[in-house]
């Protein structure tokens, strides 16, 4: 016969519970830490620090003493000085057109040509339209896209431009919508070597005629050119 402790005993054992799992802790994320603010601008107590200045030459508004805008009005500057880079256009698969001396080649880009050539045509353009005052087309289009380019390199730069095109009804006429010469070498017979060249080349049959030159005298040098150089007619270039 059992005794009652015994008994409660036995009970005991045969009562297992099991036990609830226990939760895992999941762990806090960190708490966000405050962005420190970091000093562009380099206080020494300069009367300019942080106006806006705009460049004499290349004419950019920039602001003073900030890093980025100080960076891109050296390169600006730099292409005015210079002219803008192309050293692409000095490789050996280039089409050189003329060679103008020991240091300077007339090289043709075409609007079929490779895109990184266009490009540089175009970053020649974006140069000769803030030389000129003229409007800029910074995103790269423009009616002169769809023209021949001839360009004037020396030493990795593009120091002289000129741009030509069929001029509608006139099938033996070349059509000059644009031509610039770097400040520091105008007045050396550039202008007139990168029409040259554009002249024997424009046409299968031959060099055209100087009388067959139609021009957009966009400035009064241009047109004080052309009329000693003896062109033609004037012309509306053909739309983008």
């Amino acid at each position: 016969m059992s005794t009652p402790a015994l008994g409660a005993r036995r009970r005991a054992a045969c009562d297992v519970r099991t036990a609830p799992p226990k939760r895992r802790k999941t762990p806090r994320p960190p708490p966000p830490q405050k962005k420190r603010a970091a000093q562009t601008l380099l206080d020494l107590g300069q009367r300019s620090l942080g106006r806006r200045a705009e460049c004499a030459r290349c004419g950019l508004l920039y602001v003073v003493g900030d890093a980025a805008d100080e960076a891109a009005h050296a390169r600006r500057c730099d292409a005015f000085r210079r002219g803008a880079p192309a050293a692409r256009l000095e490789r050996a698969d280039a089409r050189v057109a003329a060679d103008v001396d020991d240091r300077t080649r007339v090289v043709e880009v075409r609007p079929t040509d490779a895109r990184s050539l266009r490009a540089v045509v175009r970053e020649a353009r974006r140069t000769a339209a803030r030389d000129l005052g003229a409007p800029t087309d910074d995103g790269g289009g423009g009616e002169d896209d769809a023209a021949t380019a001839y360009v004037a390199v020396a030493r990795g730069r593009a120091v002289g431009l000129c741009l030509v095109e069929p001029v509608p009804g006139a099938p033996r006429t070349m059509g000059v919508a644009a031509v610039w010469v770097l400040a520091a070498r105008r007045r050396r017979g550039l202008g007139t070597a990168l029409v040259d060249a554009a002249r024997a080349r424009f046409a299968l049959a031959g060099p055209v005629p100087r009388r067959s030159i139609a021009t957009t005298h966009r400035t009064r040098d241009g047109a004080a050119f052309f009329a000693a150089y003896g062109a033609g007619r004037v012309y509306a270039p053909t739309p983008g």
